[in-house]
């Protein structure tokens, strides 16, 4: 929740309100390596606008480390993959 928190308050204090829409048709892809570090961000789908996409890599790029996807005994820690879009809350 506070990832999805720091993205968002990073984007949206780069993208015009007028441009916000085009925000919406983005998806990123990322992972999270063995350390928690943020990796391998790629752009799966376009918002159509070169500059809204490149604040999205960048928002996500800037995200401080996560805790590691773990076992059930902490012992070996992994790579975790996700996806994010952005939506419109409300109805």
């Amino acid at each position: 929740e506070r990832f999805q928190e720091g993205v968002l308050r990073f984007a949206m204090d780069r993208i015009l309100p007028s441009d916000i829409e085009k925000a919406y048709n983005a998806k990123v892809w990322f992972r999270i390596d063995e350390s928690g570090k943020v990796s391998e961000i790629k752009l799966v789908n376009s918002s159509g606008d070169a500059a809204i996409d490149r604040v999205l890599l960048e928002a996500i790029d800037r995200q401080p480390r996560w805790t590691p996807a773990s076992d059930s005994k902490g012992g070996a820690f992994y790579r975790q993959e996700f996806a994010l879009a952005l939506v419109k809350k409300g109805c």
